[in-house]
């Protein structure tokens, strides 16, 4: 454990810098998009907060950011295999060659988790500054401006992106779950088998982006008709998948297949 300890501490010192940097252009191009959208309204002119989430683009930059995290996993795989092949050094830790699967993927999850809690302090942070009031006219003719109740909250049952970030039921939240853990686990496997020239494994994490974007899109559609969601197979699809991503990696790191 005090092993994994130290591999985590050193994945994470190599590229936690630029995790934060990644963060903070999440914070301040989202809120650059609010400030541009609601800066065209006059001014008293009301719009749902989720509704400014959704024109805005704030999606596309987290979506982007996103990526951006997933190229830090994959720098953090490849980087120990180019240039000074510091997997060598790696592996003469008196552990199991499974400690330096654990600490990449959790350096992985601990990098996912900062982009999350950047983004709800994005959110909260642009209703903040941005969200709009209704205008109420009052007993002596002047106008008064206020915020509706509850605006963030209901922003957030409203919302699509919202929602799947910040689920609101046990159901959700579980698919939720199964989905980033999914791909995180996926594109380190995508990673490992580049590394070991296992291309034709690659179809695995395909058939993953193509059902996560069905179990998005069907999430959907659901909330929009109202109809109940069944979401526990796709989620229990999804972590079979998982399973299989950490069982087969961790099989060429101990066979040493990666290092070809």
């Amino acid at each position: 454990m005090r092993n994994l300890y130290k591999l985590i501490n050193f994945e994470f010192r190599l590229v936690y810098k630029l995790v934060l940097l990644i963060s903070l252009l999440l914070i301040s191009g989202q809120n650059i998009l609010l400030f541009i959208v609601t800066k065209d309204y006059s001014e008293g002119r009301y719009i749902p907060f989720e509704k400014l989430v959704s024109i805005s683009g704030i999606p596309v930059v987290f979506y982007l950011c996103f990526v951006l995290i997933l190229a830090v996993c994959v720098y953090s795989v490849v980087s120990n295999y180019t240039s000074s092949k510091s997997i060598y050094t790696l592996m003469t830790i008196p552990d199991s060659r499974l400690s330096i699967f654990l600490s990449k993927v959790i350096s992985g999850f601990i990098y996912f988790i900062m982009l999350i809690a950047a983004q709800l302090l994005s959110i909260f942070l642009g209703y903040l500054l941005f969200s709009t009031s209704f205008v109420i006219t009052g007993s002596n003719g002047t106008f008064v401006y206020e915020k509706p109740v509850n605006g963030l909250f209901l922003a957030f049952v409203r919302s699509d992106f919202l929602r799947l970030l910040f689920p609101l039921s046990g159901e959700s939240f579980i698919s939720t779950v199964s989905i980033w853990v999914s791909i995180l686990l996926g594109i380190f496997f995508v990673s490992f088998c580049i590394l070991s020239r296992k291309y034709i494994t690659i179809i695995f994490p395909l058939v993953n982006i193509l059902l996560v974007i069905f179990v998005i899109n069907y999430r959907s559609i659901t909330v929009v008709e109202g109809r109940n969601q069944n979401l526990y197979l796709y989620s229990i699809i999804l972590a079979a998948l998982c399973v299989f991503y950490v069982y087969q990696s961790v099989k060429w790191i101990k066979n040493s297949a990666v290092l070809g």
